[in-house]
């Protein structure tokens, strides 16, 4: 099952990372697989997280929304990773503040208008504590899509 910024093979639970790098570096394969960011995205996701940092504590879940300009993307998607042990981001608008990560929505988005308005939709239902239970749970790749459809992010 797939939605225009969910696929169902970009998508893992309980992944044991030792850092960012790794992340971003297992998001970015799988994106670089099915063509759908330039070959330069992993620099620029570590370079923009660097100066911007995107995590966020929401009831009382660490979550990062990494993204890169949308000039180093080829098509719209958005990778997910549930981690089994968290690991520690900056938090969104400080460089020095540390929020232990749970779960990571790497955003690659063509449209550079598409940012503010995913942002949002991504934020407001991280607030809904019932759905991020379920994002919490959920161990199947399809269901995973179908919640993000349910709830707007498609």
């Amino acid at each position: 099952m797939t939605n225009k910024y969910f696929s169902n093979k970009i998508v893992f639970f309980d992944y044991d990372a030792e850092n960012k790098e790794e992340i971003f570096n297992t998001l970015t394969k799988e994106l670089l697989k099915r063509n759908l960011v330039k070959e330069n995205y992993y620099e620029k996701i570590v370079e923009r997280e660097e100066k911007f940092p995107t995590g966020l504590q929401i009831n009382k879940l660490g979550i990062a929304i990494p993204h890169s300009d949308s000039e180093f993307v080829n098509r719209s998607q958005i990778a997910f990773m549930r981690l089994k042990q968290p690991i520690e981001f900056y938090e969104m608008g400080s460089n020095k503040d540390i929020i232990n990560i749970n779960m990571i929505f790497l955003l690659a988005l063509k449209d550079g208008h598409e940012h503010p308005k995913m942002l949002q939709s991504l934020i407001e239902m991280f607030q809904k504590e019932e759905v991020m239970d379920e994002l919490k749970r959920v161990s199947d790749a399809n269901e995973f899509v179908e919640i993000m459809t349910l709830n707007n992010i498609y």
